[in-house]
C-alpha cells in the first residue's frame, strides 16, 4: 500500500506540474486578451466621469476647470466619436461657443457624414459664427446637399444672414420634397411678410391669419403678425394680434410686454398705470425677472425697477438672475458704490476681489487721467491671472463704461489665451472692419490660423488681407496659400478668386483671367468679389468687364485697399489702350505697411 500510495502520489504531482505549466501560458494569454478591453472600459469610464465634471464646472461658471476636464476626457479616449458628440451637445446646451470647435473636429474625424456636417452648421449659426457655418455648408458634397437635412441647414443659414431670395428658393425645394410639411409652409409665409412685392406680402398675411386658428402655429403666427403690423404702423391690427398672443396659454412675459408697449405708444397710457399689471406677471416667474427689469429700464424708470426688485423675496432678489438685474439697475442709476460689491459677489461672473478693486480704481482715475486709467487697467487684466471667466467680467465692465481702448486690450488678451473663444475674434474683427483697419484685421486672422491651421477660411482670409496690404510681384507665402486652397477645392469661387488675384499680383494676368472666366454669372456678380475681379480684368485690358464690376460696387462696404483696386484696374486699362511709347507711369500708389 505504501508503495502503491507513493507511486500514486508521484503521479498526481507529475500531473499537477504538467497542468501547471500548461495553465500558466493559458492564464497569461487570457490576462493579455482581457487587459485591452479592461483598459478600454476604464478609459470610457474615466471619459464619462470627466465629461460629467466638465458639465458641472460649466454650470458653476468655471470655464477654466471645464476646459481641463474636457482635455482629460479626450486624452484618455480620443477616438470615441460618441463622446465628442456628447461633449458638443453638452456645450451647446449650456451656451458655450467651444461647441463649434468640437463639432468641426467631429467632421474632420469621420469625414463626409451629412448629419455631423449639418450639426456643425446649426451649431455655428447658434453662436453667430456665420463664417464657420458658411465653410461647413461649402464642404457638404453636391449629392448630400440635396438631402432635406442639408437643405434645412442651408435655409437656417440664409435666414440667419437675411438672404431672403436664397431662403425663398430653399423653402420651395423643401416644400417640393416634403409637400405635407406644414412647418415649411408657415415659415415661408412668415418670410413673405417682408417681401418687396406688396401683393406677395398681403397674400402671406391672409395665409397666416388662417394659420392663427391652428393651435400648433397660433402663438408664433400671432407674434409675427404683431411685429408686421407694427412695422406697417397698423396699430389696430398690432393691438389685436398682440392681445391674442398674450391670451395664449403658452404665452410668455414678452407677449405681455408687447401689449404694454402698445398701451404706452398707441393708447398713451401713463407708465404708472401700465406698470402694476406687467409687474405682477413678472413676479410670478423668477426667470422673467431680468427681462422685466430691462423693459422698465428702457422706459427710463430705473427707480421704479429698483423699488420693485427690493420688494421681492430675498431668495429671488439674491439669486444669480436677481443680482444680474440689480447690476443693470445700478448701472443706469450710476450708483457705483452699490455696483462694486455686486460685481465682487459674482453678479457678472466669478472674479477676484483684487481685480474688482483695480477695475473700480481705473474707473475712478479715468475721469481726470485717461493715461493712468490705461495703466491701471493693464494691471487689472494681469490680476485676472489668465482666468477666462474673470476676463469676460472685465470685458463686460468695459462695455458698461464704454471704454474702447480697454475693451480692445481685454478682447486681445482673451483671443490670444483662449483661441477657441471665436466670438472674441469675431468681435475684434467687427471693430476693425468698421474702422477700415486692415492691418489689425489681418492680425486677428493670424491668431486664428495659428491656433487652428486646419480651418481653410482662416488661411484664406489671412492670405487675402496680406495680399491687399503687401502688394508684391514675388510669389510669397500668401500667394502659395491661395494656390494650395484652390488646388484642394477648385470649385470654390472664393478660393478661385483668391488664387486668380494672387496670379494677377504676380503679373500673371492671362493665367488669372483663365480662372475667373469659368465663373457662372451669379458667382461673378457677387459684389464682395468685384474689386478683385475688376483688378484682374483691368490688367488684362478688359474695359467693359471693369465697368461692369464697378457697377456692382454700390455702398461703402469695401476696405480702402479694395477700393484702390478699382483705381488700379482703370489705370491698367488705360495703359493697355495706349501705344507703348506714350504709356504713362501708374499714378495710384498702393498702400504698404
Amino acid at each position: 500500500m505504501l508503495i502503491l500510495q507513493s507511486r500514486s502520489g508521484n503521479l498526481r504531482r507529475r500531473r499537477f506540474r504538467r497542468l501547471f505549466w500548461i495553465s500558466v501560458p493559458l492564464l497569461a494569454a487570457v490576462a493579455w486578451l482581457s487587459w485591452t478591453p479592461a483598459v478600454a472600459r476604464y478609459h470610457l469610464w474615466k471619459q464619462r466621469n470627466a465629461l460629467q465634471q466638465a458639465k458641472a464646472f460649466i454650470t458653476q461658471h468655471d470655464p477654466n476647470d471645464a476646459h481641463l476636464a474636457l482635455e482629460v476626457a479626450f486624452t484618455v479616449a480620443p477616438d470615441n466619436i460618441d463622446a465628442w458628440r456628447t461633449a458638443a451637445a453638452m456645450l451647446e446646451q449650456v451656451g458655450t461657443p467651444e461647441a463649434v470647435r468640437i463639432r468641426r473636429h467631429i467632421v474632420e474625424m469621420i469625414g463626409a457624414n451629412v448629419n455631423d456636417q449639418v450639426a456643425l452648421v446649426n451649431c455655428a449659426i447658434r453662436f453667430h459664427d456665420y463664417n464657420s457655418a458658411r465653410d461647413a455648408l461649402s464642404r457638404i458634397s453636391s449629392s448630400q446637399s440635396t438631402q432635406p437635412a442639408a437643405l434645412s441647414a442651408a435655409l437656417s443659414f440664409a435666414l440667419a444672414t437675411e438672404n431672403s431670395p436664397v431662403a425663398d428658393a430653399l423653402f420651395d425645394r423643401l416644400k417640393a420634397l416634403t409637400p405635407n410639411n406644414e412647418d415649411f409652409k408657415v415659415a415661408q409665409a412668415i418670410l413673405h411678410l417682408r417681401h418687396p412685392d406688396p401683393k406677395v406680402a398681403e397674400a402671406a398675411r391672409t395665409e397666416l391669419a388662417a394659420d392663427a386658428a391652428k393651435p400648433a402655429y397660433a402663438l408664433r403666427v400671432e407674434r409675427e403678425l404683431t411685429s408686421d403690423a407694427m412695422l406697417r404702423r397698423d396699430y389696430p391690427a398690432a393691438k389685436r394680434w398682440a392681445a391674442a398672443a398674450a391670451a395664449d396659454p403658452k404665452s410668455e412675459l414678452n407677449d405681455r410686454l408687447q401689449v404694454a408697449n402698445l398701451e404706452l405708444l398707441v393708447d398713451k397710457k401713463p407708465f404708472a398705470q401700465v406698470f402694476p399689471t406687467v409687474a405682477a406677471a413678472a413676479a410670478a416667474n423668477p426667470l422673467d425677472l431680468r427681462a422685466f427689469v430691462h423693459w422698465v429700464l428702457v422706459q427710463n424708470h430705473a427707480a421704479e425697477a429698483d423699488q420693485w426688485l427690493a420688494g421681492l423675496p430675498p431668495a429671488v432678489r439674491d439669486s444669480p438672475t436677481g443680482k444680474a438685474a440689480q447690476v443693470d439697475i445700478v448701472v443706469q442709476l450710476k450708483d457705483w458704490d452699490r455696483f462694486e460689491p455686486l460685481v465682487e459677489a459674482g453678479a457678472l461672473g466669478p472674479i477676484t476681489p483684487e481685480a474688482v478693486r483695480l477695475a473700480m480704481s481705473a474707473h475712478l482715475v479715468g475721469v481726470r487721467n485717461p493715461a493712468l486709467q490705461h495703466q491701471v487697467w493693464d494691471e487689472t487684466i494681469q490680476a485676472a491671472n489668465g482666468n477666462l471667466a474673470a476676463l469676460m467680467v472685465l470685458e463686460r465692465l468695459t462695455t458698461i463704461w464704454q471704454w474702447e481702448t480697454e475693451s480692445e486690450r481685454t478682447l486681445w488678451t482673451i483671443a490670444r489665451a483662449f483661441p477657441d473663444q471665436t466670438w472674441v475674434h469675431q468681435e475684434l474683427f467687427n471693430i476693425y472692419r468698421q474702422r477700415n483697419d486692415t492691418t489689425n484685421m489681418r492680425e486677428v486672422m493670424n491668431v486664428l490660423r495659428n491656433a487652428d491651421p486646419s480651418v481653410p477660411r482662416y488661411q484664406h482670409d489671412w492670405a487675402l488681407l496680406s495680399m491687399l496690404l503687401d502688394p508684391t510681384d514675388a510669389w510669397d507665402g500668401p500667394k502659395e496659400i491661395m494656390r494650395k486652397l484652390y488646388e484642394g477645392d477648385p470649385a470654390n469661387p472664393n478660393y478661385a478668386t483668391g488664387y486668380a488675384f494672387a496670379l494677377a499680383r504676380a503679373k500673371k494676368g492671362p493665367q488669372a483671367l483663365v480662372i475667373v472666366s469659368k465663373f457662372q454669372s451669379q458667382e461673378r456678380d457677387y459684389s464682395p468679389r468685384a474689386p478683385y475681379l475688376a483688378y484682374i480684368y483691368g490688367i488684362n485690358g478688359k474695359k467693359t468687364d471693369v465697368a461692369h464690376m464697378e457697377s456692382l460696387a454700390t455702398g461703402s462696404g469695401y476696405l480702402p485697399e479694395e477700393r484702390l483696386l478699382f483705381n488700379l484696374a482703370r489705370e491698367a486699362v488705360i495703359r493697355k489702350s495706349l501705344p507703348p511709347a506714350i504709356v504713362p507711369k501708374p499714378k495710384a500708389v498702393e498702400k504698404k505697411t
